[in-house]
């Protein structure tokens, strides 16, 4: 019996069989993959770099990248793509979202990303999308104000009475202001100049001016005049995107677009395993920025947990 324990076990040829086909069915059949029509607004570096950081992130899936320009010119086509092969598509800037959101015949599910105020273009109306909104919550960029000049109680701000959507995003910010702060406000086109708007916004003893995207009111004029303007009155500027900080505002915050592409991913991702598309507008992930050039001119010391928190330093030598 001793010896026996040492003879090798005699196995059926059915028993080898099955485990080939089970071994083969584990290691050639592949994972089904959805297919994933991607809409730029054009063909512009922003939108190409949330392009790819979207496809990177859905690198499971087979993804398909066309303009907007491109599916109008050929409707028909992508019409067939849209309904027949495609589980999800993925609109990237406002004119793609808004373009496939007013769209009468059907089409798969969306989502988007880089779309500036998606509620005013009618995203969250029927039928259901959801997406990643360029728009940075109003609360936290004043959080981030009080945090890095919490000696200031007064925020200087413009906006344009003409312009419905502008006048009650002003009033609606004071709605954030923490106790014992003010904001000023100065309608820049009741102004005879952009240069007279900041005159009088200055005059008001403000402690900080606090830009919003408007494209209606900054321009490469209008910021270079207020950034040379506050600096010689040495009063900080909090800025809309990375490029006002480094060309001179003390703070601000910023938006990469690949970080919009793999939000939009996620979205996608959550689509997919789940089959239900809820309708919401999810707020961006954005990085603070600093110029302690500024801060030196201004004779301001930042406190340690705001610098650590920067993302972009703009420092005196660089």
């Amino acid at each position: 019996r001793l010896v026996d324990m040492f003879k090798p076990r005699t196995v059926n040829t059915w028993q080898i069989t099955l485990v080939s086909l089970v071994l083969l069915l584990v290691v050639v059949v592949p994972s089904p993959c959805s297919e994933v029509v991607i809409v730029m607004s054009a063909d512009l570096p922003p939108y190409r770099q949330a392009q790819e950081a979207l496809t990177t992130s859905l690198a499971s899936e087979h993804c398909q990248t066309v303009t907007l320009e491109q599916v109008i010119a050929d409707n028909s086509t992508l019409s067939a793509t849209f309904s027949a092969h495609a589980s999800c598509i993925v609109a990237i800037g406002s004119a793609a979202a808004v373009w496939l959101h007013q769209r009468k015949n059907p089409i798969p599910p969306f989502v988007y990303c880089m779309v500036s105020d998606p509620l005013t273009a009618g995203l969250q109306k029927a039928p259901t999308t959801t997406g990643v909104s360029t728009d940075i919550p109003p609360d936290q960029q004043i959080q981030l104000i009080t945090e890095t000049l919490p000696q200031a109680r007064i925020i200087g701000r413009f906006y344009r009475q003409a312009d419905k959507q502008s006048c009650e995003a002003m009033e609606s910010s004071r709605a954030f202001l923490p106790q014992g702060w003010k904001l000023e406000s100065v309608a820049i086109d009741l102004q005879e100049s952009p240069a007279a708007a900041i005159d009088l916004l200055l005059s008001r003893n403000i402690d900080v001016v606090w830009t919003t995207p408007d494209t209606a009111i900054w321009n490469e004029a209008t910021v270079r005049s207020l950034l040379l303007t506050t600096l010689r009155r040495r009063v900080p500027v909090f800025g809309f995107s990375t490029s006002f900080v480094r060309a001179g505002a003390l703070l601000g915050v910023g938006l990469e677009p690949a970080t919009q592409g793999k939000q939009a991913a996620a979205l996608v991702h959550d689509f997919l395993s789940k089959k239900i598309m809820t309708n919401a507008i999810i707020p961006p992930i954005f990085d603070l920025s600093l110029n302690l050039v500024v801060a030196q001119k201004l004779s301001l010391n930042l406190p340690p947990t705001v610098v650590q928190r920067a993302k972009h330093i703009f420092q005196p030598g660089r």
